[in-house]
């Protein structure tokens, strides 16, 4: 039996997926996470094969740089 008012296994669970975060924190953490893609040992604990890379980050093309526009 469940009491009214109180629910043990919501149906819904809620999120804030659209959160605001200061313009230096969010700097901050996009420069954190570009940082730990260069550590090999980070990137294989999140589950990726990287054996076969000879060096991190991988670079596929240097012809991006070149782009005036993006659209």
């Amino acid at each position: 039996m469940v009491r009214k008012g109180r629910m043990s296994f919501p149906l819904k669970t809620y999120r804030r997926w659209h959160r605001k975060v200061n313009i230096k924190q969010r700097r901050h953490a996009v420069a954190a996470a570009l940082a730990a893609t260069t550590i090999t040992p980070l990137v294989m604990a999140r589950g990726h094969k990287v054996a076969t890379i000879p060096e991190m980050p991988l670079v596929v093309e240097d012809r991006l740089e070149s782009f005036e526009k993006t659209s």
